[in-house]
């Protein structure tokens, strides 16, 4: 291919994809994958925005409150619920979305953990997948054992 690729093209679809859903190319660690199977677990497997979509409809993303950049809540129940992909992206990439997700969350945590999550999101923490895994795994076997 050459390199030049003319005046009137644009960039590749793949590129573009890149350049709108920058949030595409986020690592998924091991703990990460439990963790959404936790979530999944507890929400059913439905969307718990209803964003923009209708009540009922099946979620498939961990969507994370505190970006999964704070380490200390990137693995707390709290800061993750269960998204549609619509809704997600709604989240993720509109204009009100952050918004709309930051008065969601403070009507369903209440004002009190509303707050002591973000006192937990400002705390430092390093990486440790083992114990992460270990504590997830803990919490699913509380959940299978409660349902």
């Amino acid at each position: 291919m050459p390199a030049y690729r003319g005046a009137n093209t644009g960039p590749r679809r793949s590129e573009i994809k890149f350049i709108t859903m920058s949030w595409w190319k986020v690592k998924i660690r091991t703990a990460d994958k439990w963790m959404s199977k936790f979530v999944k677990l507890r929400d059913r497997g439905l969307c718990q925005y209803n964003f923009k979509c209708f009540r009922g409809t099946p979620g498939s993303d961990n969507s994370h409150f505190q970006k999964r950049r704070h380490e200390s809540v990137r693995f707390d129940p709290e800061n993750c619920d269960l998204a549609c992909r619509s809704c997600h992206l709604f989240v993720e990439e509109h204009p009100d979305g952050q918004r709309t997700l930051e008065k969601w969350k403070l009507k369903q945590l209440g004002e009190r953990r509303y707050n002591l999550l973000m006192i937990r999101k400002q705390t430092a923490q390093k990486k440790d997948d083992y114990m992460a895994i270990l504590y997830i795994k803990e919490l699913i076997n509380t959940l299978e054992n409660t349902i």
